[in-house]
């Protein structure tokens, strides 16, 4: 078949899947978008991996919805990065979840943010981890509040700590406390003092032993005096004593009687004369007989 730029409409509707699967590269290049808007989503499945990549951006921009979705998952992992970008928000918002995870990460970084932001839950839900991984911080950062959290723990861990670092504050606060509970060690320690200090009082109490101790002083340092107060005695026994130090004055106000009970030796004497001052009686109160002695009073 031989078309031109001027092909009717009707034509192009016309074909079958197996003649567009017969059609030549040269000859689908000469499909104006609007003819090729009028190919049928069944007609779309014939086109071979070698045929998807000689369609122009235009001609990609051009097609609707319903014929990206007749596109397989083999082709749609054979567009081509200009062409990924040609996709608009709605084409985006269109494809399957079995599509977008088919998209290679090579062309998935080059999408823009407003495509990244069109992307549905369950999209954001069938990406793989190298995708993930894959995302540009500005892409990251452009993921709303939903997309987040649609991930899976799973997906979570696996995205990594370039994932995690290029978080907003705001979406840190946004995850669930079970998706912050997945988090590995090194996810943790690689949120920045702002993202610490704007995590939710249910967010610290999911964090676990070892996601606490790998807290940095830094870290330790943003805590605030709700986060203080929502530690576990469990928690708070696994700060290690550089951290416990670096907990504001205003911040230690927040230790509730239960986490102060919970200190050892060590950590009593690692409390600073300032922390101790800033203490309520009613903080310094609760600790016990056996802790009293180990108190850095002061002379």
């Amino acid at each position: 078949m031989n078309f031109s730029g001027t092909t009717k409409y009707a034509q192009i509707a016309a074909l079958t899947s197996a003649q567009v699967a017969a059609l030549e590269t040269e000859d689908l290049k000469e499909i104006g978008t609007d003819a090729i808007k009028g190919l049928s989503a069944a007609a779309i499945k014939g086109l071979g991996t070698a045929q998807v990549q000689a369609l122009t951006t235009d001609q990609v921009g051009a097609l609707g919805g319903v014929q990206l979705k007749g596109l397989s998952t083999a082709a749609v992992e054979a567009l081509t990065s200009d062409q990924v970008k040609a996709l608009g928000t709605a084409q985006v918002a269109a494809l399957t979840a079995a599509q977008v995870a088919a998209i290679e990460t090579a062309d998935l970084a080059e999408m823009n943010t407003a495509q990244v932001a069109a992307l549905t839950a369950a999209q954001v839900k069938a990406l793989t981890t190298a995708q993930l991984q894959a995302l540009t911080s500005d892409q990251v950062q452009a993921l709303k509040s939903a997309q987040l959290v649609a991930l899976t723990t799973t997906q979570l861990q696996g995205a990594g700590t370039d994932f995690t670092k290029n978080l907003t504050s705001d979406q840190v606060k946004a995850l669930t406390a079970a998706q912050v509970a997945a988090l590995g060690t090194d996810q943790v320690a690689s949120l920045d003092t702002e993202d610490v200090a704007a995590l939710t009082a249910a967010q610290v109490k999911a964090l676990g032993t070892a996601q606490v101790v790998a807290l940095s002083t830094a870290q330790a340092g943003a805590l605030t005096s709700a986060q203080v107060a929502a530690l576990t005695a469990a928690q708070i026994s696994g700060l290690e004593t550089e951290d416990l130090q670096a907990i504001t004055t205003d911040a230690i106000k927040g230790l509730n009687a239960t986490a102060i009970k919970a200190l050892n030796s060590d950590q009593v004497k690692a409390l600073t004369t300032a922390q101790l001052a800033a203490m309520t009686p009613t903080q310094i109160a609760a600790f016990t007989s056996d802790q009293i002695p180990h108190l850095n009073l002061g002379s």
